[in-house]
């Protein structure tokens, strides 16, 4: 169905989020995710990102022109259980200093974490679902 990637993932890990100081190894989850699910690595989705403008100066992804830029639809935030394939948002590490974290939810419980790239069942309390679908899947 689709590849698995993290993003500690040395390919990719010191490359920057659009013109920020930040990294796809440090802040990374949101476009590793999306990258799981438009089928294509991370690098070549940050990318197409930077070259679209799709980040903000601090790094942060815009996700209505990132999905208009990778040809995804984005049906927005919700806080219910979309019980479909999505980007889940948890505030887990928030204690660490970490305000929120990324990962593909299967809407069954299970997860891939971008921290490892594996999939796992999910541990996180989810505080958000992100809506994003690759064109012509339903």
């Amino acid at each position: 169905m689709f590849r698995l990637y993290s993003q500690n993932d040395p390919k990719w890990k010191y490359l920057t989020l659009g013109n920020s100081d930040t990294t796809i190894g440090k802040s990374g989850c949101f476009i590793v995710s999306l990258a799981m699910l438009y089928g294509k690595d991370p690098q070549i989705v940050n990318e197409t990102l930077k070259e679209k403008g799709c980040f903000t100066k601090d790094g942060l992804l815009l996700s209505d022109q990132a999905a208009k830029a990778l040809g995804m639809t984005y049906d927005g935030v919700t806080h219910t259980d979309p019980r479909r394939l999505c980007i889940a948002e948890t505030d887990y590490y928030k204690g660490r200093g970490i305000p929120q974290h990324f990962f593909l939810w299967f809407g069954l419980g299970d997860i891939v974490d971008p921290i490892d790239g594996k999939q796992k069942p999910n541990k996180y309390p989810v505080v958000s679902f992100r809506l994003f679908e690759k064109n012509g899947q339903a």
